[in-house]
């Protein structure tokens, strides 16, 4: 029916390039029925263009996930802080976001070991997959620690030095809360996740080495000095403390927040993209 039809926030890894490079034909024919591809990254974009999509289809705008609405998020900081009350804020706290089986273990090491170093911080632990919160307590308890769980939706005990965050769609809030926040699925090969919302509150953002599926945005924070990575849970120990006791990571922590600041705008470039199809 001749109608327009446009791929937006588009991005495309290598590993998915070299699947749609084996049909051949079939994938350039595929892709030029677009009338406009609009990628999130340059990479993206070469990489459209190796696979047979015709040039002036190319756009280069950044990814909407750079446009991050945190007036929302940050009522629902105000209620969660509310609920749990003020000893939330009676130590310094960091996040371990999203993390997976084998990595939990590795962040209550960084714990402890910033604990022998005589700081006495507070974790908000995200694990990517709640429904592994009871063998996580297990490990906690085991270790020595005492947690508490989000879904009880109670006042924080004062003696918590982990709160599990077993609920879903609160951990952007939390990270409100956090001075750092470790980025998980990145001390285990399970290629990271997305630092963005971390950056966008000001976190001291900190990764493991496996960031594949966030190559070139973690590429990017490291370059502008947005984002440490670290090899394993002694290196973490050692980062997040400099986050309390080295002056610095303040700076740091805004070079963050402003590295998203400066990317913001993909969500209004291509709806003008969009528009310009339609006229």
């Amino acid at each position: 029916q001749r109608v327009p039809v446009a791929l937006v926030n588009a991005r495309l890894s290598a590993r998915s390039a070299r699947g749609y490079s084996r049909l051949g034909q079939l994938t350039s024919t595929s892709l030029n029925r677009f009338e406009l591809i609009a990628c999130q990254s340059k990479s993206d974009a070469r990489r459209f263009k190796k696979l047979g999509v015709e040039a002036q289809k190319l756009m280069v705008v950044g990814s909407i996930k750079f446009d991050i609405d945190l007036a929302a998020r940050r009522v629902e900081l105000d209620k969660i802080t509310d609920e749990l009350g003020d000893v939330i804020k009676s130590r310094p706290l960091w996040a371990a976001a999203s993390t997976h089986p084998g990595e939990e273990k590795l962040v209550i090491d960084a714990y402890l070991a910033l604990r022998e170093r005589g700081l006495e911080t507070r974790l908000l632990l995200a694990p990517r997959h709640p429904n592994r919160t009871p063998e996580i307590i297990q490990l906690l308890q085991r270790k020595g620690l005492n947690v508490q769980k989000r879904s009880e939706s109670v006042p924080l005990a004062a003696n918590t030095d982990v709160l599990l965050i077993d609920t879903l769609g609160e951990l952007s809030a939390f990270l409100g809360l956090a001075d750092a926040a470790f980025i998980g699925g990145s001390l285990v090969p399970r290629g990271g996740h997305n630092p963005i919302e971390a950056a966008a509150w000001g976190c001291a953002v900190i990764t493991g080495p496996h960031v594949i599926n966030f190559a070139t945005i973690v590429r990017d924070m490291e370059r502008d000095g947005a984002i440490r990575m670290v090899a394993d849970e002694h290196q973490l120990a050692d980062r997040l403390a400099s986050v309390w006791l080295d002056d610095n990571d303040v700076d740091e922590a805004q070079v963050a927040r402003r590295f998203i600041e400066t990317r913001r705008g993909a969500t209004r470039r291509q709806l003008d993209l969009l528009r310009s199809l339609l006229v």
